[in-house]
C-alpha cells in the first residue's frame, strides 16, 4: 500500500518529474524495509516467548481471502461496465481457485495494454463499428507516388548512397519481428530456424547475425550493433534455445535482446465481447505494431539513443536478401534527411501485394453529385 501510494505522490504533493518519482520510490522502499524489519523482530520475540509465530501479512493486518473477494467484486463491476457481463457472471460463480486464475489473467491483460482493458475495448468497438459501416479512413485522399530514390546496382548514385550507408551503419540498431511459426509453410518450428538454402542448410537467424557482424566490422562501429528480436508465446522459448545452442551465431549475448509480445483478449463479435474458454479468456497476439511499444517499455529505444545510435532497421523473419539493400537504404535516409525510410521493390499493376504511396487531400467539386462520385473514386484508388 505504501508503494502504491507514493508512485503518484510524495508528502501529499504530486510527483511529476523522473527524479522526484525516483526519490519517492527510494523513500518508500526504505520505509517498507523498516516496517518489514520491525515485523520480523516482532516474530522473533514472539517465537522466543513460545507463542505461535504469525506471518507478516497477519501482523500488518491484511486478509488475503478478504482482499481476493474485494478484487473479485471490483473486477465483476469492471466487466459489467465494459459490456462483458458474461465474464462477470463466470467470475462471480467461480470457486476460489478458478476466480484467482481469471483475476490474475485480467490483471496481466489490463497492465500490458496501453491504458488498460478499457482502452482496448473502446478501440475495438470503434474499429469494428467503422468496419461494419464501411468507413474508409482514406476518404477524401488521392494516392500519389511517394518521394524516394530508385537504386540501380552499379550505377553512380547507388555507389554513392551505399558508401554513405556504410558510414551510417556504425550508428545502427536492428529489430527482427519474429513472432510467428512456420505452419503456413508446412513447418512446425519457428521461421527463423528455417534453412535459407539447401547447400549448407544455414538458418535465417544465422544469416542475419552474419550480416550484422559484417556491417559492424566494415563500418568500424564503436562497440557492437544491437539486435532486438520480438517473439511471442509461440516462439520465445524456441528462439532463445536456438540462440543458446549456436552460441548466438557469433554475436555477444548482451548484443541480443528478446522482447516477448504479450497477447490480448480474443473478440467474439462486432460488440467486442471477450471469448471465454474453460473459465479463462481466450487470447491472441496483437500484431506487429507492438514492436514499437515494446522498444519503449523495455527501455531499449532510450538506451540506444543514449549510446549515440541514430538508426533502427526493422526487418522480417524470412527475408534473406533484405540486408543487401540496407547500406543503400541508410545512405538515402541520411542524404535526404528522412526520419522514416522504407525499402521496397517495384509493384506491377494488378499485382496482389501492398505498395507504399503518398496520400494527399483532394479538393472536392462544389456539385453534390460530382462530390459523391469523386469520393467514391478516391476510395477506390486508395484501396
Amino acid at each position: 500500500r505504501i508503494l502504491y501510494n507514493i508512485m503518484a505522490s510524495k508528502d501529499g504533493k504530486t510527483v511529476d518529474t523522473p527524479q522526484g518519482q525516483l526519490e519517492a520510490v527510494q523513500s518508500s522502499v526504505s520505509k517498507a524495509a523498516e516496517l518489514i524489519d520491525a515485523a520480523q523482530k516482532f516474530l522473533e520475540r514472539k517465537s522466543d516467548q513460545g507463542d505461535p509465530p504469525k506471518t507478516i501479512t497477519e501482523i500488518l493486518g491484511d486478509d488475503p481471502e478478504k482482499d481476493a473477494e474485494r478484487e473479485r467484486e471490483a473486477w465483476a463491476e469492471e466487466m459489467y461496465a465494459l459490456g462483458q457481463g458474461h465474464v462477470a457472471e463466470v467470475l462471480k460463480k467461480a470457486d476460489q481457485k478458478q476466480a484467482l486464475e481469471l483475476m490474475s489473467q485480467l490483471r496481466t491483460l489490463d497492465r500490458q495494454y496501453p491504458q488498460g482493458l478499457r482502452a482496448y475495448v473502446g478501440n475495438a468497438k470503434r474499429l469494428l463499428r467503422g468496419a461494419a459501416l464501411g468507413d474508409n479512413p482514406f476518404r477524401g485522399y488521392a494516392p500519389r507516388p511517394p518521394e524516394g530514390v530508385r537504386l540501380v546496382p552499379a550505377e553512380k548514385d547507388h555507389q554513392m548512397y551505399e558508401t554513405e550507408g556504410m558510414k551510417q551503419a556504425a550508428k545502427c540498431a536492428f529489430v527482427l519481428v519474429a513472432g510467428g511459426l512456420g505452419e503456413r509453410l508446412g513447418y512446425n518450428g519457428i521461421k527463423v530456424s528455417l534453412p535459407v538454402e539447401i547447400t549448407t542448410n544455414e538458418v535465417y537467424l544465422s544469416v542475419y547475425a552474419s550480416y550484422i557482424l559484417a556491417l559492424q566490422e566494415k563500418s568500424k562501429a564503436q562497440g557492437f550493433l544491437p539486435l532486438a528480436i520480438m517473439t511471442s508465446d509461440d516462439t520465445h522459448a524456441k528462439t532463445e534455445q536456438l540462440l543458446k545452442s549456436h552460441n548466438y551465431f557469433g554475436m555477444k549475448q548482451e548484443q541480443v535482446t528478446l522482447m516477448k509480445q504479450e497477447k490480448v483478449p480474443s473478440l467474439a463479435d462486432n460488440q467486442a465481447h471477450f471469448v471465454l474458454s474453460n473459465g479463462l479468456l481466450s487470447t491472441k497476439p496483437h500484431g506487429h505494431g507492438d514492436v514499437h511499444s515494446l522498444l519503449h517499455k523495455t527501455g531499449l529505444a532510450h538506451k540506444w539513443a543514449a549510446r549515440g545510435l541514430r538508426w533502427v532497421v526493422f526487418f522480417q523473419d524470412t527475408n534473406a536478401l533484405v540486408f543487401r539493400g540496407i547500406p543503400g537504404l541508410l545512405g538515402v535516409a541520411a542524404k535526404k534527411g528522412y526520419r522514416i525510410n522504407t525499402l521496397v521493390v517495384d509493384r506491377k499493376p494488378g499485382e496482389p501485394k501492398g505498395a507504399i504511396c503518398r496520400l494527399d487531400p483532394k479538393k472536392q467539386p462544389s456539385d453534390p453529385h460530382s462530390k459523391r462520385k469523386s469520393q467514391e473514386a478516391d476510395e477506390y484508388e486508395a484501396g
